[in-house]
């Protein structure tokens, strides 16, 4: 039997509330009883073994966790989900160090956000290091950057491709746009 994930409205200290629930193998589990105050969810893969709950914690933080389609949860405390990786059963995700318990662990700060790249288990292959990350299908690497002339590759078990590889930023040719149908502009940069 296909995993579902349902969706009811009820009616919790007099205010409506969708309240989700997850039904496999004739077990059915509220998520709303796992977060403080869910707001969707969703399933991340085309299998339906993964769902994406948005929810807010005690502090107001809205935040990401992902479960298993069984109810366990993986992970949580994500700010986002940057990008899905279906067919090795990864994801990056951004954390918020202000709602991460182990932040300090991964030198983190309150106030920033850092892309790493977790397994079907909710572990770091990539610690939380980088301020972006992305998957290059056709190379089948991790490419992170911490927003300067270098970057880093990684391959999908989070071993370190190179030391770091110079990004050269090439000038994009200035376009020239039409306003209103009558002046042409052409941007400064």
């Amino acid at each position: 039997m296909n995993p579902k994930l349902i969706s009811k409205s009820r009616i919790v200290d007099n205010e409506e509330t969708t309240i989700w629930t997850i039904v496999n193998n004739n077990v059915s589990i509220e998520i709303n009883e796992l977060f403080d105050s869910v707001s969707d969810c969703n399933w991340l893969d085309k299998k339906h073994n993964f769902i994406e709950v948005n929810y807010s914690d005690w502090t107001e933080n809205d935040l990401v966790a992902i479960l298993t389609s069984d109810g366990e949860i993986i992970r949580d405390a994500i700010y986002c989900i940057e990008e899905i990786i279906e067919e090795h059963y990864l994801f990056i995700v951004r954390m918020s160090g202000a709602a991460m318990e182990e932040a300090s662990y991964y030198g983190i700060a309150s106030d920033e956000k850092k892309c790493g790249l977790i397994d079907q288990c909710g572990d770091f292959i990539i610690d939380p290091d980088f301020l972006s990350m992305e998957y290059d299908k056709e190379e089948n690497i991790i490419y992170a950057s911490n927003y300067t002339p270098y970057e880093f590759m990684y391959s999908l078990d989070g071993k370190q491709i190179t030391e770091e590889k110079e990004i050269i930023f090439e000038q994009p040719p200035l376009k020239s746009y039409e306003l209103f149908g009558d002046f042409n502009f052409i941007p400064l940069n």
